[in-house]
């Protein structure tokens, strides 16, 4: 996202507060298809979305998709001033033949005075591609590396001389609670010291093991 422009009349030296800014959104990649918008609020009393479209006739004509959505419900008042915002698809006039989404403009406003600034940040567009598996690009990239790692394993286990994964697994977990009840049979020995009972009889290797640390 790039830096907000605030809006100015006349000379842009002399101090005016407008209460306008026009955001800039950078976009990943040169056209995406948008399914939601979420971004958290600053101060900004409403937010107006533009975009522009290849699908579009005038590639470069804006098209309104939001128009003064308030975001807060009084702008003298702190009330949702930083609340985590998300915009669906059938809260935006998206028309449907708008799948190319090139280039994307934020309108934000704060007519009170009372703050000093006021902002969109971490605004992020999801596409439909996203959403369908309900994770991120970097998760599903993971995940296709962890099904080719799997398909390898299997192709390895057909080789007679290579152990089953499933049997390596049930072993490690077998050693590990062999090790869990031994630490925890350690611990109860530890803290409940045995007594040893005589009848006025002592065996000497007995009293040489149990006085040696006295």
């Amino acid at each position: 996202m790039s830096a907000s422009t605030t809006l100015t009349i006349g000379d842009s030296n002399v101090p005016f507060y407008s209460g306008a800014k026009i955001v800039e959104i950078s976009l990943p990649r040169k056209e995406i298809e948008i399914e939601q918008i979420k971004f958290r609020n600053n101060y900004t009393y409403d937010i107006t979305i533009r975009v522009r479209s290849t699908d579009m006739e005038d590639a470069w004509q804006w098209i309104t998709i939001l128009d003064r959505y308030k975001l807060m419900p009084n702008p003298h008042t702190e009330l949702n001033s930083q609340c985590e915002i998300l915009l669906t698809k059938s809260q935006l006039n998206l028309p449907p033949k708008l799948k190319r989404i090139c280039a994307i403009k934020l309108i934000i406003r704060q007519p009170s005075p009372m703050w000093m600034d006021f902002s969109i940040e971490d605004f992020t567009v999801e596409s439909a591609s996203y959403l369908d598996t309900g994770v991120s690009s970097t998760a599903v990239q993971w995940l296709d590396s962890a099904i080719d790692e799997t398909r390898d394993v299997k192709s390895r286990s057909k080789n007679p001389h290579s152990a089953e994964v499933d049997t390596i697994s049930t072993n490690l977990q077998n050693m590990w609670c062999l090790s869990h009840d031994l630490t925890q049979y350690r611990a109860r020995d530890e803290s409940n010291p045995v007594s040893m009972e005589t009848d006025s009889s002592y065996d000497v290797t007995v009293l040489s093991q149990t006085t040696s640390g006295i």
